[in-house]
């Protein structure tokens, strides 16, 4: 019962601060479209403040109810807080990469203190003791990157956001973990009451702040999972799979044509289908689906079927090899029809 009201919660307050937020006209928070956008007016990009808020207001009823100390959790909320803090400022007014960046390694370095006093890297030496935090550091910067480069469509971070975070906390019920359970749900709530406003046609943006705090939530949330024994490694790429190919092909083939990755374009897969003709919302659906097959097969296979559990992740790759290949010859055929 207590989890409905932290659902309910989180969904209301998220709603309510997103409505508020899109009838305002905050200056230095509009998405004035240019000629890297996919939608053709100004839009109010302040809605990740209203989930951040929401999201510290549930996450501090949540502790106390739940008789949980916040200074176990220190290292995980600075991680939160600066995150947040510096894609606000950039959403305001703008930061250059080299110290948003600077930021997201300190929240990734946040997030090795906190594993690594929860006795993540305790058994591990030699060259390993180097490779698994710096690996942690990459996951983390990388995943808080990786949102922000696929908001770039009405409702498409937002919903993957419900899909994903709902998921992990179907798998935290499974395995008897309520708190992991709990904020994951919240999670996901607080990004439902955001799509509400954001869905085809959105009517406000979530802006740096919204996209790269749930990617950072993201890599803590699966990190946690995987060293708490909850769920194996590949189980988040799986559910995040569709940010995960689209980012990672995209800027690969940017990197091997010799193009700055980070610098903003529209290659990535669903803004290619949109240039395309697809609408917004045909696109963010098929997205929707493709992603809640991904995890139904996830939850299937941990909870009845865990014996065949090395197959799911084989199986996902060539499902998105065949879709990729599949995409640029339909591709190829729209451009040559419009050339």
């Amino acid at each position: 019962m207590l989890i409905l009201i932290y659902i309910t919660a989180a969904a209301l307050i998220s709603s309510c601060l997103t409505y508020g937020l899109s009838r305002r006209d905050i200056n230095g928070f509009r998405d004035v479209p240019n000629h890297r956008s996919l939608h053709a007016h100004t839009v109010p990009r302040s809605g990740g403040i209203g989930i951040a808020a929401t999201l510290f207001l549930v996450f501090g009823v949540v502790f106390f109810l739940q008789g949980l100390s916040g200074w176990d959790y220190i290292p995980l909320i600075a991680g939160f807080g600066l995150t947040v803090f510096v894609s606000l400022v950039d959403d305001w007014q703008g930061l250059s990469q080299s110290y948003r960046l600077l930021v997201h390694g300190i929240a990734g370095a946040s997030v090795i203190y906190y594993f690594g006093q929860h006795g993540l890297f305790d058994d591990i030496q030699g060259l390993l003791a180097w490779f698994y935090p710096v690996s942690v550091m990459l996951l983390v910067v990388w995943s808080i990157n990786l949102f922000n480069f696929m908001d770039g469509m009405d409702g498409f971070a937002s919903g993957m956001a419900v899909i994903g975070f709902f998921t992990l906390g179907i798998l935290g019920v499974a395995r008897g973990e309520m708190v992991f359970a709990i904020v994951c749900y919240v999670i996901a709530a607080a990004s439902a009451g955001f799509l509400v406003w954001n869905f085809p046609p959105a009517r406000i943006f979530m802006g740096d702040t919204g996209s790269t705090l749930f990617g950072y939530l993201m890599a803590v949330i699966s990190l946690y999972g995987i060293v708490g024994l909850l769920f194996p490694w590949w189980v988040p790429l799986v559910i995040f799979a569709p940010f995960w190919v689209d980012a990672t092909v995209t800027l690969a083939k940017r990197m091997l044509a010799g193009k700055p990755i980070w610098q903003a374009h529209r290659e990535h897969y669903y803004q290619r289908l949109v240039l395309a003709g697809y609408s917004h919302k045909t696109v963010v659906l098929w997205e929707y689906l493709l992603m809640i097959l991904g995890a139904a097969s996830v939850v299937i296979n941990q909870k009845y079927l865990p014996e065949i559990g090395g197959f799911i992740p084989i199986i996902w790759l060539v499902i998105y090899i065949a879709l990729i290949l599949c995409l640029e010859w339909r591709l190829g055929q729209a451009r040559s029809r419009l050339s």
